[in-house]
């Protein structure tokens, strides 16, 4: 799946040049950063937000979770909740899951979580699922514009250790079956015998 059209004409208007990373194909954040051994604080999570006046992006790292009450004192709102996969469908015409993390594109407000400014640059969902955005965590920031404020914790969440390459045992070559079908060459014993 390419880079939506109106995501790269959006970053050319924005002034942002990112370096695209290609990958194998990835849903979750978490599998990203495990598919491209990076560590999960430098993924970024983007979580579509259901609240009272609409929608809002919120961006945070692979490693943390959403911790609702203090989203809901940092946006002044009693009630949210995450959208549906229906949301991202039918109001922005979006594959679910397919979200990127620039408000602007989608014509709504970004919140960013506090503790992912600590990282200098990180990867981005670009709406593909085999394509991300490498941005220095600045440029995005001019560009976004979020509110930036404490609405996460930390998991526990881990990625699992690379697995090395086993190599294969060498076995002894087996007969081809055009070998095994060809009449055994006279032994020893036998051409002593033919010659008695």
């Amino acid at each position: 799946m390419p880079i939506p059209a109106k995501t790269a004409k959006y970053l050319v208007q924005k002034e942002l040049a990112p370096k695209i990373i290609s990958h194998r194909t990835v849903f979750t954040a978490y599998d990203l950063a495990q598919t491209l051994h990076r560590p999960l604080e430098t993924i970024a999570k983007t979580l579509l937000i259901k609240t009272k006046q609409g929608f809002t992006l919120l961006v945070l790292a692979a490693n943390a979770r959403l911790d609702f009450k203090k989203l809901k004192a940092l946006l002044k709102e009693p009630r949210l909740s995450i959208a549906t996969e229906k949301d991202m469908v039918n109001v922005f015409k979006v594959k679910p899951g397919a979200m990127t993390a620039f408000g602007g594109l989608h014509k709504v407000p970004v919140v960013l979580d506090a503790a992912f400014t600590k990282t200098k640059s990180a990867l981005f969902p670009t709406g593909s699922f085999t394509d991300s955005f490498e941005i220095n965590l600045k440029h995005f920031l001019r560009s976004e514009q979020p509110l930036v404020g404490r609405c996460s914790v930390k998991s526990d969440l881990k990625l699992q250790p690379k697995l090395k390459k086993k190599v294969a045992p060498k076995h002894k070559k087996s007969k081809s079956k055009s070998s095994r079908n060809k009449k055994p060459v006279k032994t020893i014993k036998r051409i002593k015998k033919a010659k008695r």
